[in-house]
């Protein structure tokens, strides 16, 4: 394909999903070169990958994706927020299947994995995309391919291999609030098969929320990262990629409104009223123990992977070692108030206080080490009609939060609760698959897995005068009535039909079993409000058709599912006496119902259009009296336009963009009777220059362009709004 096919089709056509790799491997092949430029390659991800939608890293330039937090904007039926208070932690929510908790090894409902290795914890989960190949947003429960098991869904973030050839680029941005962002990336081919790839991103900003009582600037997105990439090819059939990656990301996300909650006829800003200040407080350490005491406001989370994949054989015959090492390190302290009362159904609107303590303090001083290994084989027969995989994996992970929760009623804070969790998860799962192609048009495929994990809780608490006491108060590990270790052994299985109709219709339908595992509610202040909930298990039915029309100008996908789910994970907040009671739980029942429509189109040539919709129509089946189903909407939808012009005599191709997303209204919070997001719309979109020879890029952006000011999220009554209007302009010069 030619560079200038190559500009036409790439655009911000939505990459879209292709169900079977029959259809991946025609589309692979290399078009005539008088062909049309397709829209957008089908992405298959593999047996058992389930419904994706497939970024690769030119759409998400095109796109302005940056995070994660992004994502939600343009996949059918997700959302995607960041989690109250504590700006280095995202929350995923597919076909409402999702998690709000960032305590101990509770596993997200929708995971997060860099180079096939997962990141097990919430926080952390926030960070800007630099050196990515692709990010794929597989929807359903994932494990039968191989990984880490998960019931709702997986986001996989595949990074860019060193390559063979000398490339690199620079590229920095400056937009609202002051925000300065740099990237670069150096390929290095060192010798005949052997590559390194170096690559860095920095961020900074001063943060869009001014706190009228300290005079801080709150709610900044600073973050950084570095990889170093290694890529060995001895032979024709061995190849080993080794990379570590370290991230950093410092931001908060705390309560803030669009006027002054002091002086409500100033609405000239983001407001907040909390009177605990980011200098660190060293001349006066609060009621706690160890080193959280002396944090000041804000957030602090490090990620460091590793990963090393090693594979050996053909395509009759592969074996991949997937290892990965994953660190992380938080330090959090942070006001759940904004240095007052908590709102309740009385008094909606607490007065401002401005108390130095802030009005509802979480210290958190944690950590988390995670080793995985898996072993795949894979292959194909019978003239590749059967293709087959089988595998086994291996995680261990310990966490570890030192965390505290203060009160400031009055002057004198108040430590509620001071204590140590440490919590361990051993899985080890074999899973296999086969899909056989029974004719030209039928392909039948079945995968299973089977895991055995077991996970465990340590508690002590960190106030003297709990020790040895056997006061409900005192958060110690013999004053647990729930247990301590639960164990699950868990089959799930996949099966799928595919059949095409023609060249250019495919349908398909499949049947997944998934789970999440159990944990413990442990934000509670009493030992007896620490309690185990059993693991999550759903099924989920899928049936749908992929199609491509008029030369391959036009594609269209369409899903249809329905997911069945026990012990549906759920977290909720409640005010009580003044101060917030926190649980995670077991819900009950949930079922959930479902269209997803998936379309991207090139009606002229430079012309790129693409669309989304999701519909689902979910409820509770043995939940709370009167909950809503959480982050859940009826509907999901997003349409954009972008149009590149080719200017021969300057040497540029110019291009212009809009975005459009919206969705309807949903419950923030299970137990939440204040609080409740509204339907939004929301408008991105940009210019892009780029010279002909690819080498210098400049585009101009803006995020919530219409600076809608509308809630994403809830913790103890207060809503959590999203991000105001964000511009940017950014320059990158590649080579």
């Amino acid at each position: 394909m030619t560079r200038k096919q190559r500009a036409l089709a790439g655009g911000t056509a939505l990459a879209l999903l292709a169900a079977g790799p029959a259809m991946a491997q025609e589309a692979a092949a290399t078009p005539p070169a008088d062909a049309p430029a397709p829209v957008a390659l089908p992405y298959w991800e593999a047996a058992g990958a389930g419904t994706v939608s497939r970024f690769a890293a030119d759409k998400l330039d095109a796109f302005g994706i940056t995070s994660p937090r992004q994502l939600g904007a343009y996949v059918p039926n997700m959302v995607t927020t960041a989690l109250p208070a504590l700006g280095s932690a995202e929350s995923h929510y597919l076909r409402g299947i999702g998690s709000t908790e960032t305590l101990g090894n509770a596993q997200p409902g929708v995971l997060t994995s860099i180079d096939g290795i997962a990141l097990s914890r919430a926080d952390g989960s926030h960070f800007s995309f630099f050196d990515v190949d692709s990010i794929t947003v597989a929807r359903g429960p994932q494990g039968t391919a191989g990984g880490r098991n998960s019931s709702g869904g997986t986001i996989a973030v595949t990074m860019r291999e060193p390559g063979k050839e000398l490339s690199g680029f620079i590229a920095a941005g400056y937009g609202a609030y002051n925000r300065i962002t740099g990237r670069a990336a150096l390929n290095l081919p060192l010798a005949e098969g052997i590559g390194v790839q170096v690559a860095a991103y920095t961020q900074n900003d001063n943060g869009y929320a001014y706190n009228r009582v300290s005079g801080d600037r709150l709610n900044d997105d600073d973050g950084s990262g570095l990889r170093l990439a290694v890529r060995v090819e001895p032979g024709a059939q061995i190849k080993w990629v080794g990379a570590i990656t370290y991230m950093l990301s410092r931001g908060e996300n705390l309560v803030n409104f669009d006027c002054d909650p002091a002086n409500p006829g100033d609405c000239s800003k983001r407001y907040a009223t909390t009177g605990f200040a980011e200098a660190r407080r060293t001349l006066d350490p609060l009621p706690v123990s160890g080193r959280k005491a002396e944090l000041g406001l804000g957030n602090d989370s490090r990620t460091t992977v590793y990963a090393s994949n090693l594979e050996v054989g053909g395509d009759a015959l592969k074996l991949a070692l997937i290892t990965g090492l994953v660190e992380r390190r938080a330090r959090s302290a942070l006001d759940l108030a904004d240095g007052r009362d908590f709102p309740t159904l009385a008094v909606p609107d607490p007065a401002v206080r401005g108390a130095a303590t802030g009005g509802y303090l979480r210290l958190d001083d944690g950590s988390s080490w995670q080793f995985s290994q898996e072993a795949r084989l894979s292959g194909r027969l019978l003239d590749g009609r059967l293709s087959y995989h089988a595998g086994v994996f291996f995680l261990d992970e310990t966490t570890r939060d030192d965390f505290a929760d203060i009160a400031t009623p009055a002057a004198t804070p108040l430590a509620l609760a001071d204590r140590v969790a440490e919590t361990g998860t051993r899985s080890l799962a074999g899973y296999g698959g086969v899909d056989l192609a029974l004719t030209d048009r039928l392909t039948l495929a079945a995968s299973v897995r089977y895991t055995d994990e077991t996970r465990t809780l340590r508690l002590a608490d960190n106030r003297a005068a709990c020790a040895g006491s056997s006061s409900d108060a005192c958060l110690d590990q013999a004053n647990l009535s729930t247990p301590t270790r639960l164990t699950t052994r868990q089959w799930t299985p996949r099966v799928e039909a595919r059949y095409r109709v023609g060249d250019d219709v495919l349908v398909f339908a499949s049947a997944t079993r998934g789970f999440r595992g159990g944990g413990w509610s442990l934000a509670g202040r009493s030992a007896a409000s620490i309690a185990a909930y059993a693991p999550e298990t759903l099924w989920s039915y899928e049936a749908g058709l992929r199609s491509e029309w008029l030369d391959k100008r036009l594609r269209v996908g369409i899903t249809g599912f329905w997911i069945d789910a026990d012990n549906l994970q759920a977290s909720g907040s409640t005010v009580a006496g003044g101060l917030p009671l926190f649980a995670t739980g077991s819900i009950g029942g949930y079922r959930n119902k479902g269209l997803e429509l998936e379309a991207a189109a090139l009606p002229i040539d430079g012309l790129n259009l693409f669309a989304t919709l999701g519909w689902q129509d979910d409820d509770y089946r043995r939940g709370p009296a009167g909950a809503e189903p959480l982050r859940s909407p009826a509907v999901t939808a997003a349409a954009g336009a972008s149009w590149i012009v080719h200017i021969p005599a300057a040497g540029i191709y110019l291009s212009p963009a809009a975005r459009l997303s919206w969705r309807s209204g949903y419950a923030t919070d299970v137990a939440d009777s204040l609080v409740r997001a509204r339907s939004l719309l929301l408008v991105n979109g940009g210019v892009t220059l780029t010279t002909d020879d690819d080498h210098w890029t400049l585009a101009v952006e803006c995020f919530n362009c219409l600076d809608e000011f509308y809630t994403e999220s809830s913790l103890g009554n207060f809503a959590y709004p999203g991000e105001p209007r964000r511009w940017q302009v950014r320059l990158k010069r590649a080579f």
